[in-house]
């Protein structure tokens, strides 16, 4: 796509997603040399002294703090890291050396969180509160026990480079930042309504090649396979990160929980319309998000928005994260779309990117600005998974993303270029949603998988979102 923005680096396209998490390294190298415990071999051709102390090895220090961690012993696991840090071999083991300095990281805002943790938050009020919702409307689609499924995905393809990567040169790379979700209405009284928020995953994914690559995008409905995948592999709230050493190794040697997802993410790819070889020479990453496998309770007031929001399974957090959470929940995205599919065929409407920011997921730490919008017609009646639903077409519109780092405010723009939302009326559902975009952002977070990415060249950035409902 014509991307006339794009003069800033990579960072700043995909650091709109949250601070923090977990992440997992796939290098694609075929044929990888072992790396052997430091100390085993002796150079010298003499014999070893059986007297002489037995040197550490690496990977059992390394297999003890990723244990450490799942189990979310945070100062015990930031103690083997640093322990690390003196057995990385001579030269160094470069991929280990990165596992364990963003390990350590991670072990250590834990271990030592810059400020007070909770799992209880009164949310400050927004200054563009929400549009009131006619009290029958409100009870209408949002009765007690209505429970939603829903995936959401934002896809970033280009080409650039990063220190960070095995390919020394330019290189293809294919991004996708995936949201699972269970939304349930467990209570609607007095103009206030409370929902309960599963996330069985939230995780970043990442491929780069020499060789072209393509997300390829669906066309049937992916929810139940999604769903039934995280069933079979629940996940933790837990973030670890881990290099393997090729795309091969994922079903073998990762961890557990991620091989699934990952192994999607590399079927999903397309390389001049194949899916690359499991030995290929391409890297894949993976980042769980510090919410994966939390479950949140969310207080919403009508025409004021989320007050309260509580965390009913998963660790403690930091409050500004519950605050971003919270504000860009999009709790009753289904009602304001409605208003738009209600009307007549070629009627125009605008929607708050705020109302329906779940549709394109671009990541809960970041706020959309309120004068955000998207601009849609109404478009004539088609089908989904067989079923009659309303389309509207998205004719344009404007969304800027903003977050904080290191006390400074960073904007990420986004245009829609083209895209439909599909609502249905009967289940008071949008179904699915697809668009593409153009992005020009500068917008900088070092713990994004495209932080530090450079001289970044044909970019095309896409949305897709599917819902239903199973009570």
């Amino acid at each position: 796509m014509n991307v006339r923005h794009w003069s800033v680096s990579i960072a700043v396209l995909l650091s709109i997603i949250f601070l923090g998490g977990a992440a997992l390294l796939v290098n694609g190298c075929s044929n990888p040399e072992p790396i052997p415990p430091v100390g085993a071999g002796n150079n010298s051709g003499a014999p070893s002294d059986p007297k002489s102390p037995t040197k550490p090895d690496p990977q059992q220090i390394r297999k003890e703090a990723l244990e450490l961690q799942r189990d979310a012993k945070w100062c015990d696991a930031l103690a083997k890291w640093q322990e690390l840090q003196k057995y990385f071999g001579n030269p160094p083991d470069l991929q280990l050396r990165a596992e364990a300095e963003v390990n350590q990281k991670l072990a250590d805002s834990r271990c030592k969180p810059p400020r007070e943790l909770t799992d209880s938050f009164s949310v400050p009020p927004l200054t563009d509160r929400p549009e009131a919702v006619p009290e029958p409307q409100f009870k209408d689609f949002y009765t007690p026990g209505r429970t939603i499924r829903s995936v959401a995905y934002l896809n970033i393809k280009g080409e650039g480079s990063n220190t960070r990567w095995i390919f020394k040169q330019d290189s293809q790379f294919a991004y996708r930042y995936r949201v699972v979700a269970e939304t349930k209405v467990t209570a609607n009284k007095d103009n206030r309504i409370t929902f309960e928020q599963h996330f069985p995953e939230i995780v970043q994914l990442l491929a780069v090649s020499e060789e072209k690559l393509e997300l390829h995008e669906p066309d049937a409905p992916i929810l139940g396979m999604v769903w039934e995948q995280l069933e079979k592999n629940v996940l933790n709230s837990v973030p670890i990160y881990v290099w393997l050493r090729r795309a091969g190794d994922i079903a073998t040697s990762g961890d557990p929980k991620l091989q699934g997802t990952l192994t999607t993410f590399w079927q999903a790819l397309r390389n001049r319309g194949k899916i690359p070889n499991a030995n290929a020479d391409v890297q894949f990453i993976a980042e769980l998000d510090q919410f994966t496998g939390a479950r949140l309770q969310f207080e919403y007031a009508n025409g004021s928005g989320v007050t309260h929001i509580k965390v009913l399974q998963g660790p403690k957090y930091d409050p500004d994260d519950l605050q971003r959470i919270a504000y860009g929940s999009s709790l009753l995205a289904d009602y304001f779309v409605s208003q738009a599919a209600d009307k007549n065929v070629g009627d125009t409407a605008r929607l708050r990117a705020r109302d329906v920011s779940g549709m394109f997921s671009f990541g809960y730490d970041c706020e959309i600005d309120p004068k955000s919008h998207l601009d849609v017609k109404r478009a004539a009646d088609t089908q989904f998974a067989g079923q009659p639903v309303r389309a509207l077409e998205v004719t344009g519109g404007d969304v800027s993303v903003q977050a904080r780092l290191a006390g400074s405010r960073r904007t990420a723009r986004f245009v829609p270029l083209s895209g439909t939302i599909e609502y249905s009326p009967s289940q008071l559902l949008v179904q699915r949603a697809k668009l593409k975009w153009e992005g020009n952002a500068d917008h900088v977070s070092e713990n994004h998988l495209l932080f530090g990415t450079e001289n970044v060249t044909n970019v095309a950035v896409d949305s897709y979102y599917e819902a239903e409902v199973v009570k």
